[in-house]
């Protein structure tokens, strides 16, 4: 018989376009289903500010336990933009270490590095 196949999605707004796309694509394909999640503010902010990231995560892969699993994968520009970009400066304090942003030994690529 055919595989269970759950191809999960992982990132912003245009990873969200390209599963409703494959979406279309599958939907009469009864063995394969998909998932979203969202990484809306960049992929460091998700993992620091909301836990049901996590929860989602392990959701899917409890539902989907028994299913071969497909993980599609992108973060880069928003990530970059909100890591480096003066007008989030402020907002980086909210999940950021504090003391390292005042040091003045921040660096928006080094961040970027050790999340991805």
């Amino acid at each position: 018989g055919s595989r269970n196949i759950q191809v999960i999605f992982i990132g912003d707004s245009v990873m969200r376009v390209q599963k409703e796309m494959f979406d279309s694509l599958v939907e009469h394909l009864p063995n394969i289903q998909t998932s979203y999640v969202s990484l809306y503010g960049g992929y460091r902010r998700v993992q620091a500010l909301e836990p049901a990231f996590k929860i989602k995560l392990e959701d899917i892969q409890r539902r989907a336990k028994d299913r071969i699993k497909v993980v599609l994968f992108n973060t880069g520009l928003h990530d970059i933009h909100r890591l480096c970009g003066e007008e989030w400066r402020d907002d980086r304090y909210k999940y950021l270490d504090k003391e390292m942003l005042d040091s003045g030994s921040f660096s928006c690529t080094k961040e970027y590095k050790s999340v991805v």
